[in-house]
């Protein structure tokens, strides 16, 4: 029986442009590459929901000409530095129109994240769903210190964490759906300006969230990696240009070759393809 192959990808805000780089260098190289399974959360959410649809050069241009403008990042904008709704609501539904026809209809598992905003818990949904998977997506991105909204789905209100988008999360998530071998895209690395906020965050959340969200952090923590399972991790080795809520083009750009090159003289990644797929 064929070991599925997964792809599981974390957020990081505009940091999750290296991903970007780093997909574009892996289908590439490895053009008949065909995961089975493929896990996003928070900033790699869309782009790998247009790969899954089928429109991978799409979501690249969404990131290459779209995101550089002060209608979708405004720190000047304080009740809503990012603003996902002109994501969604304009770029994929108008600029840049995900098919998401083809993407419930792609022989691909795709699976987002999203943290239940009352019971700190992950949740998946799936391409498979019953669910406007664009309210997914906008859920999955809505950062709650710099968006300020939590996102309506089947009547429960979700919003991103650092659960929902981190890759830890996303293996459990792909080993639960019975992939063995993992392809881990990683950019949500915290700077500690950014943990002090979310911490000072999370201390101001109803008790019954911040005891669920440190229960689900302590399950991911100990979630193990069976001996059968192979993965291997793609993440910077450099510092990136970018930060999380930086949409400078230049810097995106730079973000994302740095991603594309690292990936292509990943010879650890060469090994995996060569030996475990």
């Amino acid at each position: 029986m064929e070991k599925k192959l997964a792809i599981i990808a974390s957020g990081g805000g505009m940091k999750s442009s290296y991903t970007v780089g780093a997909l574009t260098a892996l289908f590439e190289q490895y053009p008949d590459l065909r995961p089975d399974i493929v896990v996003a959360g928070s900033g790699s959410a869309g782009t790998l929901a247009y790969y899954v649809a089928g429109q991978f050069e799409s979501g690249k241009n969404i990131w290459f000409n779209l995101l550089s403008t002060s209608k979708f990042i405004n720190p000047l904008r304080l009740q809503r530095v990012i603003d996902i709704d002109y994501l969604i609501d304009v770029v994929f539904k108008q600029q840049q129109p995900l098919d998401i026809v083809g993407m419930r209809q792609s022989p691909i598992l795709f699976n987002v994240g999203a943290t239940n905003r009352v019971t700190g818990e992950v949740t998946y949904f799936s391409n498979r769903d019953a669910v406007d998977f664009f309210e997914v997506l906008r859920a999955s991105k809505a950062m709650p210190i710099a968006y300020r909204k939590s996102v309506a789905i089947n009547g429960v209100q979700y919003y991103d964490s650092y659960l929902s988008s981190g890759i830890r999360a996303g293996v459990r998530r792909a080993l639960e759906l019975g992939a063995e071998r993992l392809l881990l895209f990683n950019t949500d690395i915290q700077s500690w300006p950014g943990a002090l906020m979310y911490r000072a965050w999370l201390a101001w959340q109803a008790k019954e969230f911040r005891d669920g969200y440190q229960k689900e952090k302590e399950a991911i923590t100990r979630s193990l990696i069976p001996d059968r399972a192979r993965l291997v991790m793609i993440q910077p080795r450099q510092p990136l240009p970018v930060s999380t809520l930086n949409n400078n083009r230049a810097k995106i750009h730079q973000t994302i070759e740095q991603g594309y090159q690292e990936t292509l003289n990943n010879q650890e990644l060469k090994e995996f393809i060569l030996k475990d797929l």
